[in-house]
């Protein structure tokens, strides 16, 4: 199964389903294109938060202060902020789209 990836333009999220370690790789990829690391031992903390509770409960995750994602076992939820969506999204896309070329050139 490769990731399913759906781009929600008029909710402004962006919806990435797959497999647990598919999940667990592209939000690393995530981090790795939004804080260059910065983030990454709080993201694991997050990813074995999820792991350690087995549920299908998303945790949130804050990229930055304009972007956050809820993340699963399955499932990346990206969403722009609520206040500014129309001017945020576009970013988040384009931090999505550098994302996937990470995700891709680790296959």
């Amino acid at each position: 199964m490769s990731l399913e990836i759906k781009i929600d333009e008029e909710n402004y999220k962006i919806i990435i389903n797959g497999k647990p370690k598919e999940i667990e790789t592209f939000a690393y990829c995530i981090e790795q294109t939004v804080s260059k690391g910065i983030l990454k031992e709080e993201l694991e903390t997050t990813l074995q938060q999820i792991k350690k509770e087995n549920t299908d409960e998303h945790k949130q995750f804050n990229f930055t202060t304009i972007h956050r994602a809820y993340i699963n076992k399955e499932e990346i939820i990206l969403l722009a902020n609520r206040t500014n969506e129309e001017f945020y999204f576009p970013i988040l896309k384009d931090m999505y789209e550098e994302s996937k070329k990470i995700y891709d050139s680790k296959k």
